[in-house]
């Protein structure tokens, strides 16, 4: 019974250790960074104005580092839109590739409300 209790925890060991290692090399971004990106957030009637704005692009990881909580998905990408007020909008993206098109990645607000935020000059 020892030996099977042993075995086990190798292997947990082991899975763990693999698990860790790709969840690294999954990672799309190793340091959050700023981008300037046009924003808009869906309404009832379709899509709000454009909202040139800086964006910060970080980890769920170190965005659960740097507001002390886990409120935030680990594995994610997250984008981090200032306001003027001292307000933020945090917003996590569906699929993430580590850049931004002009077509726009899509993501989901803490609220619900769906954003497209892109990486263009005309922002409308």
């Amino acid at each position: 019974m020892r030996k099977v209790k042993a075995l086990l925890s190798v292997v947990f060991i082991l899975a763990f250790i693999n698990i860790s290692h790709a969840y690294e090399t999954l990672s799309v971004i190793s340091d959050p960074y700023e981008e300037t990106l046009c924003v808009k957030y869906e309404t009832e009637t379709g899509w709000s104005q454009g909202y040139t704005v800086d964006v910060t692009v970080i980890e769920g990881s170190t965005l659960n580092e740097k507001t002390g909580t886990y409120d935030y998905n680990g594995y994610s990408t997250y984008a981090v839109i200032f306001w003027d007020n001292d307000q933020a909008t945090i917003v996590e993206l569906n699929y993430f590739t580590g850049s931004f098109s002009s077509t726009g990645t899509t993501g989901e607000d803490q609220r619900g409300r769906e954003w497209k935020l892109a990486k263009t000059s005309l922002c409308y």
